[in-house]
């Protein structure tokens, strides 16, 4: 015979919260500092990738300018990227994770919102 109480509480491991990644705020912040770096995250927000020259041409500033004030939001964990074959080629984008939402980024701890920013495709 099992010795169960039908009226105790069940103890189950709670599923876990989207794998959305644990973000320090104070860094995150930091890095959304910057009117080119906000330039980036605002064109980034669609959730289509964009390689270096494409964002440099839209936000204004040399490719290594651009280059580097990406690495910074990557570095936050702002976004992510996929290597090309050459640096030239590298897609910058924000993770799906943080897009759930037309317009919206949410980082857990904040929502960014782009009323203004078309989702991919539909523009």
């Amino acid at each position: 015979m099992s010795e169960t109480n039908p009226n105790s509480p069940q103890t189950t491991a709670a599923a876990p919260a989207a794998s959305q990644p644990n973000l320090q705020p104070e860094v995150v912040m930091a890095a959304l500092g910057s009117s080119t770096r906000w330039a980036m995250v605002k064109m980034l927000a669609t959730g289509r990738p964009q390689c270096i020259a494409d964002i440099a041409a839209t936000v204004g500033g040399s490719s290594d300018t651009v280059s580097k004030q990406l690495w910074v939001l990557q570095r936050a964990g702002v976004l992510d990227f996929a290597a090309g074959e050459d640096r030239r080629q590298t897609l910058f984008f924000i993770p799906a994770v943080y897009r759930e939402n037309p317009g919206v980024l949410d980082f857990g701890f904040c929502q960014l919102q782009f009323p203004d920013v078309l989702p991919m495709g539909k523009d």
